[in-house]
């Protein structure tokens, strides 16, 4: 018999999307099913469509919140109504492929995860295909998403399913530091306590590019926590400390970056790397394969943003791909690069519309 497993799904003013983000999970081949709707007070008609929804299928409860008490709250309002075995997160404007939750939750159960998510793709404001993920390319086991972690969220947020007792207990930090990074909070908690997540290459996911989302928003803010979080990660898994300045490019939070702050990232980057192998010797060839490839990735990535913002970057560029060929020019990391440019590629066609 399938066990249950919660969906918890937090709204706010999604009138235009809930509707689809939910029949998404009610038409999928898994079940057994409560999908728990909280309405965090939105002003638009996003609890009408929730409540004409809840009338024709009895696994969806719609939860009213009386006051808006933001999304962190919002979310553990939520886990606290929770009855499932698991509980899978989806957000309100996003869709779930229909066999998701059936291949996540056999993933959990046939291995030593405690938590799983997939690849994604991203679909456009009006719902249209844009383009592939391409930051989860290169780590997909414990070791590497642990070393991911000290920089990023390893795995997306959205379409993660948690053993239920570990996010009961953990739950979403409710702190200053925490708003508008609340998955990368919770992942950082989770991965750096000993928790293992688990990433499926299947594409489950399409993850809406919504312009009133929290990244659109509150970038500032959320640039601020991510950096301060990810120097707290690099101390307590490396034991190091690396300047805000230096982090912040590292994390593409560097709106307008230099030759300079590209060359103190990648040896601050490069000696990440180096201590966490050192420290952590317990792991395979192909693990390590995954960290190395990451390192590239990053590198692609903050070179990439140099590319696109300082003509300077040119000549640079390819005298760093030429001396780092071996780290750069990996199979994973030409795919990565690819990916990255197409996404580049499919922002400018959408601004455009």
């Amino acid at each position: 018999m399938e066990k249950l497993v919660s969906v918890i799904i937090p709204c706010y003013n999604a009138e235009a999307f809930v509707e689809s983000a939910i029949k998404s999970i009610c038409n999928q081949t898994y079940t057994n099913l409560e999908i728990i709707c909280v309405d965090d007070k939105s002003t638009d008609g996003t609890l009408d469509v929730l409540k004409s929804l809840s009338s024709r299928d009895s696994r969806i409860k719609v939860i009213e919140n009386e006051t808006n008490l933001k999304l962190i709250k919002t979310l553990n309002k939520a886990i606290d109504l929770t009855s499932g075995e698991y509980i899978a997160r989806m957000d309100a404007d996003d869709i779930s492929t229909f066999d998701r939750i059936e291949k996540q939750i056999r993933a959990l159960e046939e291995s030593e995860a405690d938590f799983v998510s997939s690849y994604f793709s991203f679909i456009t404001h009006q719902g249209k295909f844009h383009s592939k993920s391409f930051q989860l390319l290169a780590c997909k086991t414990a070791y590497s998403c642990k070393f991911m972690a000290m920089f990023y969220p390893p795995v997306l947020h959205a379409n993660t399913i948690f053993k239920a007792s570990l996010l009961r207990e953990y739950k979403y930090q409710e702190s200053e530091s925490a708003v508008h990074i609340e998955d990368f909070n919770l992942f950082s908690r989770l991965i750096i306590n000993g928790y293992k997540p688990l990433v499926l290459t299947d594409y489950l996911y399409k993850y809406r590019r919504n312009q009133k989302s929290v990244s659109y928003l509150y970038a500032d803010l959320q640039d601020e926590n991510h950096i301060v979080q990810s120097k707290m990660n690099i101390q307590e898994v490396v034991g190091i400390i690396v300047e805000n300045s230096v982090i912040k490019t590292l994390v593409s939070r560097n709106r307008r970056i230099s030759i300079d702050d590209f060359k103190s990232a990648f040896e601050s980057l490069m000696r990440i790397k180096n201590l966490y192998i050192n420290n952590y010797q317990s792991c395979c060839e192909q693990e390590v394969k995954e960290v190395e490839d990451y390192c590239g990735q990053r590198m692609l990535e903050i070179l990439l943003q140099g590319l696109l913002t300082k003509f300077s970057f040119w000549p640079f560029s390819i005298m760093f791909l030429i001396r780092n060929w071996p780290l750069l020019v990996r199979r994973n990391n030409i795919k990565y690069f690819w990916m990255r440019c197409k996404w580049v590629i499919g922002q400018l066609k959408e601004r455009r519309v």
